[in-house]
């Protein structure tokens, strides 16, 4: 299936992260962005709603903070518009969603993106890598 990936973040996180996304995986058609606060008198509601007035495909949504002013309003028009609400944006979090949503059930995609994003934070001394040839 077919799925759209809104990031919403406070200040210009979202759009920082997929510029990051694009320069490992190309050109990303599928994923929007929000950058909220970044004006005076901004409207994040309004925002919201433009996007999802536009936007006709399933979406999954990733917010940067557990309760923040941005996840809080996303979760407020959850029902309204019945997307996928996710947390704690980082970018192995949204690299694993834009390859696994092509090729997986959308459960699978967020179960799998969710915990390989967990399993990359960690304090480097105590990770041991084991690199693979792989071009990055």
């Amino acid at each position: 299936m077919d799925y759209q990936i809104l990031l919403a973040s406070h200040g210009k996180l979202a759009s920082g992260l997929l510029s990051s996304v694009e320069i490992i995986l190309g050109k990303q058609d599928s994923i929007s962005v929000i950058d909220a606060y970044t004006t005076d008198n901004y409207d994040l509601e309004k925002e919201i709603t433009s996007f999802f007035n536009k936007n006709q495909k399933p979406c999954v949504v990733v917010t940067d903070i557990l309760g923040g002013s941005v996840h809080t309003k996303l979760k407020e028009l959850k029902e309204e518009y019945q997307y996928h609400l996710l947390t704690g944006m980082n970018l192995a979090l949204v690299l694993n969603l834009a390859l696994k949503l092509e090729t997986m059930s959308i459960e699978d995609a967020l179960s799998e993106s969710c915990e390989e994003a967990k399993q990359s934070i960690c304090i480097d001394t105590d990770v041991a890598l084991e690199i693979e040839d792989e071009d990055f």
